[in-house]
């Protein structure tokens, strides 16, 4: 008998602990995905090096950009790339900081690593991987994507849409 009350005891107990852990218990945190759209202007870049090697100009230059819209700063960013001479085309990688804010979200910094292809008809293309920020950004992941025009000295402008990740 003892030994059933002792049961009982302590069964009643295991139930009343897992009671209080499951109403403590908050379900795992979720990531916040933040949809971004707007518009973007870029200066001319700024050339640090540029080779000739037969048709084509190796190079990397450097510049600054403005974002309007969901994302609203300006960046700065350093390419290395690729120009052809025969198609007027151009490839090439960008290390991007974007300062400034997001509806949403806040102020911080968003840290891009890009790849970039121009048509020698000035269409651009660049797909922009966030690999990380800082304030409102910390841990931030994701990807946009810039469409526009680029004119033969890098300025020009255009739009963008992408997904900000932040959370686990």
């Amino acid at each position: 008998m003892r030994n059933r009350a002792l049961g009982a005891v302590f069964g009643s107990f295991l139930a009343l602990l897992a009671s209080s852990a499951l109403a403590g218990a908050s379900p795992a945190a979720a990531s916040a995905v933040t949809m971004v759209s707007g518009s973007y202007t870029t200066e001319a870049l700024a050339l640090d090096a540029v080779t000739a090697h037969g048709m084509t100009l190796h190079l990397s230059a450097h510049a600054t950009s403005a974002w309007s819209g969901d994302l609203t700063g300006t960046t700065t960013y350093t390419f290395v790339g690729i120009v052809n001479l025969v198609n007027g085309t151009t490839v090439g990688t960008l290390d991007e900081t974007f300062t400034g804010t997001a509806a949403g979200i806040g102020f911080g910094t968003l840290v891009f690593r890009e790849s970039v292809f121009v048509s020698g008809s000035g269409a651009l293309h660049l797909e922009a991987v966030i690999r990380g920020g800082t304030g409102a950004f910390s841990g931030a992941r994701g990807m946009i994507v810039f469409k526009g025009i680029s004119a033969l000295d890098g300025s020009g402008g255009g739009t963008y849409f992408g997904r900000i990740v932040l959370g686990p």
